[in-house]
């Protein structure tokens, strides 16, 4: 059985088990001795597909750099425009979630980050940038950009805060 072959019901769990596949590959290549970049681990740790977890897994097992586990197949048949403006892509998503994490200080969840992440309009990603500076929240993020409420948010939302109940 592989991680595709169940699927989970809640958002919730399916990211859960994104986070574990994500977290076994970072050992993975760190038993491997593959060196990478933060901001390759936080490309892994942000992903949220688990068949693409599992084909990165998979490479890394025999890889011996991290180009062998992120553009072995990925980028075989695309040409050197194509590549380029994946690039541009990849990094503007990747600013984007930074300066909702880091400079806003917004807790963004794997779903939100996945779905920056498989933008294919370089614009599009460039647009939201002012709205996220503009934002309060990372709800109200999501409402700009045409996102309604993550199904974590909604559960939070019908459950209310969880407290911590102190030892007694």
């Amino acid at each position: 059985m592989t991680l595709v072959d169940y699927e989970l019901q809640s958002e919730f769990a399916r990211c859960y088990q994104a986070r574990g596949a994500a977290k076994a590959l970072l050992i993975i290549l760190r038993e491997r001795e593959v060196s990478f970049s933060e901001e390759t681990r936080r490309r892994i740790l942000g992903c949220s597909d688990l068949g693409q977890l599992e084909r990165w897994t998979r490479r890394a097992m025999t890889a011996t750099s991290i180009d062998e586990v992120f553009f072995k197949e990925d980028l075989v048949d695309m040409g050197l425009r194509d590549r380029v403006e994946v690039a541009r892509i990849q990094g503007a998503a990747s600013m984007l979630s930074e300066l909702l994490s880091e400079v806003k200080g917004f807790s963004v969840s794997c779903d939100l980050r996945d779905y920056l992440y498989t933008r294919e309009r370089l614009g599009q990603l460039q647009q939201w940038i002012p709205w996220a500076m503009a934002s309060e929240t990372v709800e109200e993020f999501d409402r700009h950009i045409g996102r309604g409420p993550s199904e974590d948010e909604m559960i939070r939302r019908a459950v209310g805060p969880v407290q911590e109940q102190s030892a007694q």
